[in-house]
C-alpha cells in the first residue's frame, strides 16, 4: 500500500504586480510576500502579461525550488 507524505520545501517564484508606479508595486508585492496563502487560481496565472484580465497581482505558475527539503512526515496522521 502508498502511502502519503509531506515535506517542506523553499520555492522561488516571479511575482507579477500590477500598480502605477514602481514603489507602488514594490510595496504590493512585499505585502504579499508576508502572507501566507494557498496557490490557486486566484494567484498563479499564465495569461499573457499584456492581457488586459491579468490580476493585480499575480504568480508565475513557473517555480524553482532550492533543493533544500525538510523532515519527511505522514500526511496521513
Amino acid at each position: 500500500m502508498t502511502r502519503l507524505y509531506r515535506a517542506d520545501m523553499r520555492l522561488y517564484a516571479t511575482v507579477y504586480v500590477r500598480a502605477p508606479n514602481k514603489t507602488a508595486a514594490r510595496r504590493v508585492a512585499r505585502e504579499f510576500a508576508n502572507h501566507v496563502f494557498e496557490f490557486s487560481g486566484d494567484h498563479v496565472s499564465n495569461r499573457d502579461l499584456d492581457d488586459p484580465d491579468l490580476p493585480e497581482i499575480s504568480l508565475s505558475p513557473a517555480m524553482t525550488g532550492n533543493g533544500h527539503v525538510g523532515a519527511v512526515s505522514s500526511a496521513e496522521d
